[in-house]
Formats: structure tokens, C-alpha cells, sequence
């Protein structure tokens, strides 16, 4: 198995454990479920930024997508606990700050859809 192929596997399970953890958050928006997703992001973002040497030209332009709003959203995200310090049962509403990075879809799906071409 390729690098690539190995980091590609890495981010798609990532982006499943970090979907999953947002199913969860949106049934009960509770600090537990909103770390999880921290984890899962900081996971992805640690991945994509130190695989940026691996990736073709496109996969890495969608890395570096992903990574401007990962930097922008963990910054808010911990910004927020640091004044809510929140217990793991705390209600806790995260809402990104206006104008700031959305998340890009299309990054993710390019990754999650290179893995499953390669997946066989």
C-alpha cells in the first residue's frame, strides 16, 4: 500500500469518526460530543499537514483548503472553552464567527472519493 493510499484511508475513516460525532452533537449539543469532533478535526488537520508532500497538485490545493479552515475553527473552538470551561455534559453551541472560512465540502468529498476509488 502507496503512502498516499495509507494517508487517504487515514482521513476517510477520520471524516466518518468526525460525521459521526456531529450526528451525535446535533441529537444532544453537549461539550462530550463537541470534543469528539475536536479530536477527529485535530486528527484530520494533523494528518493533512504533514502529507502535504505526498499529494498530487489538487489534493494538496483541497489539504490546504482544509487546513485554513480547520486553523480558523479549532482557534474559535478553544477559544470558547477556555471561557465556557465546560464539563463534558455542558450545553455547549458552537457557531462560527461571520465571514470566517466555511467548511469546503468539496475538499472532503475529493478525498473521501479518492479513497474509495482506490479501496478495491
Amino acid at each position: 500500500m502507496s503512502d498516499n493510499s495509507i494517508v487517504l484511508k487515514e482521513l476517510y475513516y477520520q471524516f466518518k469518526r468526525a460525521d459521526n460525532a456531529y450526528a451525535s452533537y446535533l441529537r444532544e449539543k453537549i461539550f462530550l460530543y463537541a470534543s469528539c469532533i475536536r479530536k477527529a478535526n485535530d486528527r484530520i488537520y494533523q494528518q493533512l499537514e504533514t502529507s502535504l508532500g505526498i499529494f498530487d497538485d489538487e489534493q494538496s490545493v483541497h489539504a490546504l483548503q482544509l487546513i485554513a479552515h480547520y486553523d480558523v475553527w479549532m482557534a474559535q473552538f478553544d477559544e470558547l472553552v477556555q471561557e465556557l470551561n465546560p464539563s463534558l455534559s455542558t450545553i455547549f453551541v458552537f457557531e462560527r464567527f461571520p465571514n470566517s472560512l466555511p467548511f469546503p465540502k468539496e475538499a472532503k468529498e475529493s478525498f473521501l472519493n479518492a479513497y474509495n476509488r482506490i479501496k478495491v
